[in-house]
């Protein structure tokens, strides 16, 4: 039986002429000749502008780098210090991606605080939430390639490479006042707004802040309001960031927050979700978010994923 299938683009065998893989079960006093399985192996380049036909046809596709054998880019003579040890995962990832001296186009996805930046030295395209809540993430296929690699955020919680956290939700009710004008809200905005200033939210946010302040933990309160986000760090006196704020100042505040132990506390818009790197912080204080955006609470969760106890509450 005559079965064709497709390498696109080669693998390190399949750059050399069309070639005859045979696949034979071993069986006891019988002829297997007849069991034989002939597969043909072809290897050629597809056009750039047909990859994305390609994927809608399902052809298997797999671009590679032959970066040995590239006469064009110069090879920079850089290597890791002696003393950096990659953790079994990261050496695993970029397995995934270099394989027979040749480079893998794909996507690796490792949780924050894994070590992407140390897996980044050899590895590029890196994310930590390959999720989104349309179907757009399908066009990472043919604009990057397939996912070559996913690390299993609980087993390296286990393994002590990243935070153990203690996830928590608490339901606020609202004041008399705050419940009719929710219920008499014009549209979904107000009500959104009126459930993050909602008193008696504010009244438990206050005190997690003063419990954890005093374990000298370091805490950062999220809220896509920013109403509501200005309201309770005006009230609270406390460091606010958000899109307004300057680098200057940025960088300022969060200088404070690392490293001065009187600055425990800062409220942060959806700017933090990404880009901001603060080992430091070991709480997390949701008060409003984007209502059920899995690749937000995933990124902001990552902000105390660094291996150190750990709390994140969310209401």
């Amino acid at each position: 039986m005559q079965k064709s299938s497709l390498i696109i683009p080669s693998t390190a065998n399949s750059s050399i002429e069309p070639q005859t893989v045979v696949n034979a079960s071993s069986t006891t006093n019988q002829d297997v000749d007849e069991d034989l399985e002939v597969l043909i192996c072809d290897s050629f380049e597809v056009i750039p502008d047909k990859i994305e036909l390609c994927q809608e046809l399902n052809y298997p596709l797999l671009e590679e780098y032959d970066f040995r054998h590239d006469t064009d880019l110069k090879t920079l003579n850089i290597k890791l210090l002696p003393n950096t040890i990659l953790r079994p995962y990261q050496e695993e990832s970029l397995q995934k991606m270099f394989d027979e001296e040749r480079a893998r186009s794909g996507v690796i996805v490792l949780p924050c605080g894994a070590g992407k930046s140390l897996v980044g030295v050899a590895a590029a395209c890196l994310t930590a939430t390959l999720v989104r809540e349309d179907d757009k993430i399908t066009d990472l296929n043919f604009l990057i390639g397939p996912k070559l690699y996913e690390a299993n955020w609980i087993e390296l919680q286990n393994l002590g490479f990243i935070a153990k956290v203690h996830c928590g939700e608490i339901q606020c009710s609202m004041t008399p006042e705050f419940l009719l004008a929710y219920n008499n809200a014009a549209n979904d905005v107000i009500k959104r707004r009126l459930s993050a200033i909602n008193p008696n939210k504010f009244r438990i946010c206050q005190y997690l802040i003063e419990y954890h302040e005093q374990r000298n933990d370091k805490i950062i309160v999220f809220c896509d309001d920013l109403f509501a986000l200005q309201i309770y760090a005006q009230k609270l006196v406390k460091a606010i960031i958000y899109g307004e704020v300057s680098q200057s100042e940025r960088i300022l505040i969060l200088q404070n927050f690392q490293r001065n132990p009187l600055i425990n506390t800062i409220f942060i818009s959806r700017v933090g979700d990404t880009s901001f790197d603060l080992p430091e912080a070991n709480v997390i204080i949701q008060i409003s978010s984007h209502g059920r955006s899995r690749r937000q609470e995933a990124q902001r969760l990552g902000r105390i994923l660094r291996a150190k106890s750990s709390f994140y509450f969310s209401y």
